[in-house]
């Protein structure tokens, strides 16, 4: 989160949690619930944070990633290197 933070100060651990409930993000997680964000996962993040910027919803956010999907070859879609940032999830009561 550290390296999106100069360009989008109102990046937040909740805005992240928020985008991974909708859909429209999907880090690897360690078993520790520690998100892995890779290089794609990272400009996935600028991508999005760039669109709501210029106001478009996030039904036509998800319609443009889908479409970018859709012509980024298979073996380009995962980087190796990857960012880590605990996700502080609240453990549900048992």
């Amino acid at each position: 989160m550290k390296v999106l933070q100069p360009e989008f100060p109102e990046l937040t651990m909740s805005s992240l949690r928020f985008l991974e409930r909708i859909g429209l993000l999907a880090p690897e997680r360690t078993p520790e619930d520690i998100g892995l964000y890779s290089l794609q996962d990272i400009e996935r993040i600028r991508q999005i944070k760039r669109w709501q910027r210029a106001r478009l919803s996030l039904a036509e956010i998800r319609e443009r990633l889908e479409r970018m999907r859709s012509t980024i070859p298979q073996s380009s879609q995962r980087s190796c290197l990857s960012y880590c940032c605990r996700h502080a999830q609240p453990k549900p009561n048992s």
